[in-house]
């Protein structure tokens, strides 16, 4: 089997959250149970050296007890299951609704799947249902003694458990507990498709792997919206999970699951239903669609998220292109594209720099497996600078120029058939503004790579100088001082990429001198 078809294994953080909690959980119980049994038997022992008692006589006390006796205190007794077990449900009914309601109405199914809730629950009702047994059976005389243990066993049960079961309910309600219980449920199911989809009913498959994976960007969102960045960030990386998994088992899954079947076809047209038919991509495009959805929503509330869906997105197509899905790969790319007219739309320049950084780093993994898509990626860079000039947005174009610079650079050291059509792009970027002003920044990456192809001894890059012979004495001046006066390795504002465009190390400047000389 290939490498991309390989079964994953479960993941390490089903571990994590889920069953940290459970252990945590079980701990504490323990520990108050055995906290209890001890108080008992010191309580004993202290009747036991009275004068007129011994030990003997306090241990046999409880069997001894007569039907008389027994009838007050077992009445005692279930009057506290009630309280315990109305406690619990009041709680109960007040927290989980009002949870589901701010996050997501998925909960109140997972709550009652929740193998500890179900536990717990079932104790204090089995519990409470005893004791009225026992009650039952005390008349004539009779003590049933059987009962009387197991209710006094069920009763330190349910005072052990009571504590730190209301301690795991607030952790289990905790937003980053039911992502990861959002995450393992759209995992497992993704990890069963193999073996579902052979037994028929795709159409409630597919569905309901849509809604599992509409949870965890729904339970996203709203974080965001509580400005929660953590869990919005933890979102992002389930959704990554669920799509790495769904690759690992997509060549075992039946072939009639990559036919949308339901019914709002997720709100496309009939042409694009059936592009992803034939590329296979649904659940892919479901799943970016999402991803998206989250961009968006931090485009607009938590600017910092931004460069975390991007990254997402450098993965999914990396992982495409390492198992040779190119659709898949070819759609991770169509999705920056979106995401950057997104920033531009939105005049959010810090954002597109998120978004150029990630597509950047993304061309360069794809430079030797494959150099046609990194030239379609960088004349699409090309496509935009023209855009974000039009919109006014200098520095992105300038952005643009750097980024195709240090690419084109890239594909030159690893002699990718790539480095044609990236330098082909740098040199068709825009050089003026819509003001008619010179683009310095564009200028002087086209200076970089030509300095760098010159030190390589390749003359290809004097096809890039044109522009800048072209420029006025002041403004040419400008810019090769801006390369030549030592300018600093690390930009002096805080930035993601903590780098100065301008720089340029010493062997480097000489070259661009020389190349100044000759103009």
């Amino acid at each position: 089997m290939a490498e991309g078809a390989e079964r994953p294994q479960t993941d390490s953080r089903d571990e994590g959250i889920v069953r940290r909690n459970t252990r945590i959980f079980a701990r504490a119980a323990v520990l108050v149970a055995a906290a209890l049994v001890v108080a008992f038997l010191v309580q004993i022992l202290i009747d036991a050296v009275a004068p007129d008692r011994s030990l003997g006589e306090a241990l046999r006390r409880p069997w001894t007890i007569s039907a008389e006796e027994l009838q007050p205190a077992i009445a005692n007794i279930s009057r506290t299951f009630n309280q315990l077990i109305a406690v619990v449900i009041m709680a109960l009914a007040i927290a989980v609704p009002l949870t589901a309601n701010m996050y997501t109405p998925k909960l109140l199914e997972i709550f009652l799947g929740d193998r500890v809730n179900r536990w717990v629950l079932g104790l204090f009702v089995f519990s409470t249902a005893n004791t009225l047994w026992v009650a039952a059976r005390v008349q004539g005389g009779h003590v049933p003694r059987f009962g009387l243990v197991l209710t006094f066993v069920l009763l330190l049960a349910c005072f052990s458990v009571i504590v730190p079961y209301f301690f795991y309910v607030f952790r289990f309600l905790h937003p980053a507990h039911i992502l990861d219980r959002l995450r393992q449920s759209a995992s497992h199911l993704v990890q069963e498709l193999p073996k579902l989809t052979r037994r028929g009913k795709i159409t409630a498959l597919q569905a309901d792997l849509r809604d599992r994976i509409e949870y965890v960007t729904s339970l996203g969102m709203r974080s965001l919206d509580r400005e929660d960045r953590e869990v919005a960030q933890g979102a992002l990386a389930s959704m990554q999970n669920v799509m790495e998994t769904y690759a690992g088992v997509k060549r075992e899954i039946d072939e009639g699951w990559f036919k949308p079947r339901f019914k709002d076809a997720m709100g496309m047209s009939n042409e694009a239903m059936r592009a992803l038919e034939a590329s296979r991509t649904w659940v892919e495009m479901e799943c970016l669609r999402q991803v998206e959805l989250l961009f968006l929503s931090a485009l607009a509330k938590a600017s910092d998220l931004v460069g975390a869906a991007c990254q997402v997105l450098r993965e999914v197509g990396l992982r495409a292109a390492r198992d040779g899905e190119t659709p898949v790969l070819e759609l991770a790319t169509d999705f920056f594209h979106s995401f950057l007219r997104a920033t531009i739309n939105a005049r959010d320049v810090r954002s597109a720099y998120h978004v150029l950084y990630q597509y950047r780093l993304l061309a360069e993994a794809l430079l030797e497996d494959a150099p046609d898509t990194v030239g379609e990626m960088a004349q699409r860079l090309c496509y935009y600078a023209g855009v974000v000039v039009q919109a006014g947005l200098d520095f992105v174009a300038e952005t643009i120029a750097y980024d195709l610079g240090t690419l084109c650079h890239k594909a030159h050291d690893r002699e990718s058939a790539a480095f044609e059509s990236v330098m082909g792009a740098l040199a068709s970027l825009p050089h003026k503004n819509l003001a008619g002003q010179p683009l310095k920044g564009v200028h002087k990456a086209s200076l970089i790579l030509a300095a760098q192809l010159e030190l390589a001894q390749d003359a290809r890059g004097a096809a890039l100088l044109a522009p800048v012979k072209g420029l006025s004495h002041d403004v040419r001046a400008g810019v090769f001082s801006d390369l030549l006066d030592e300018p600093p390795q690390r930009f002096w504002e805080v930035t993601d990429r903590l780098v100065n465009f301008d720089y340029t190390p010493p062997e480097l400047r000489a070259a661009i001198e020389h190349i100044k000389s000759r103009m």
